[in-house]
């Protein structure tokens, strides 16, 4: 079996309702499927999530401390890929995201953590122009937080970064929020 260069980690926490699609959508990638992997962590669910997981072409482990950081954790020294992306288990991914997301990594050494932007898909009813709104308002945050502490626009629904770098980082284990931001500020290191 041939290493991949890049692991795709999903935390999973009741996740049973989305995580086929999910997976679905990082199988159908226009990067060749023998170059990465999908690595999904349990964290500590109580529905089916680790069932589905039996039945999908993944590499399912348990983490039983419960939060993002420790799952994402799990993940990282799991992964066999050189270049790791973080994905969230209840979004749905471009074709092309998984190359996008490597590409900069792959390039430019100096580079050494990837973000990008994300949409949300409105419930039905939801006003358009609010949408429309909404997104703008987001955009001006993005381009202010950019300009001095980009780390603060890194969510973990769509993060890439170098596993040795992280590696010498690592995430916070404590339950906190912001776990990508705080490994992205790390990582401005290298």
């Amino acid at each position: 079996m041939r290493t991949p260069i890049v692991s795709v980690v999903i935390p999973a926490y009741n996740e049973a309702d989305h995580i086929k699609a999910t997976v679905s959508s990082l199988m159908d990638q226009t990067m060749a499927a023998e170059d990465y992997e999908i690595v999904v962590i349990d964290n500590n669910s109580t529905d089916d999530t680790w069932e589905i997981l039996g039945q999908l072409p993944v590499r399912a482990y348990k983490q039983s401390i419960q939060g993002c950081g420790p799952a994402k954790q799990k993940g990282l020294t799991e992964a066999r890929g050189k270049y790791i992306l973080n994905a969230d288990a209840d979004v749905y991914y471009p074709r092309d995201w998984v190359l996008k997301m490597v590409t900069p990594l792959i390039e430019n050494e100096s580079i050494a953590c990837v973000y990008s932007k994300h949409r949300f898909l409105p419930e039905p009813g939801f006003s358009s122009f609010k949408l429309y709104l909404l997104r703008k308002m987001r955009d001006v945050l993005v381009f202010l937080k950019s300009i001095n502490r980009p780390w603060l626009n890194c969510y973990g629904m769509t993060l890439g970064y170098r596993k040795d770098q992280a590696l010498a980082v690592g995430f916070d284990m404590r339950p906190l929020r912001g776990d990508d931001g705080r490994m992205a500020y790390d990582l401005t290191r290298f």
